[in-house]
């Protein structure tokens, strides 16, 4: 089967997408670990607490939908 020109810029276009994707989820990394210092230099207890907590719930809330969605 020859290639059209439509599914090698169908190609092109998917790879720039990925391409996309990766610098995005890499600038989130370096933006959420920025944060995450910014929250242990404050030195404040209660900021500290709530920044772990809200990490863990955001996980279990990923596991639980991700569960939930597969079993539809």
């Amino acid at each position: 089967m020859a290639k059209t020109k439509s599914s090698g810029a169908g190609r092109e276009l998917k790879h720039a997408a990925a391409e996309g994707h990766k610098a995005a989820k890499a600038v989130h990394k370096v933006d959420s670990t920025v944060y995450m210092a910014e929250v242990m230099a404050s030195g404040n207890a209660k900021r500290i607490r709530r920044y772990w907590f809200r990490k863990l719930a955001y996980k279990w809330f990923g596991k639980f939908m991700g569960k939930t969605l597969n079993k539809l």
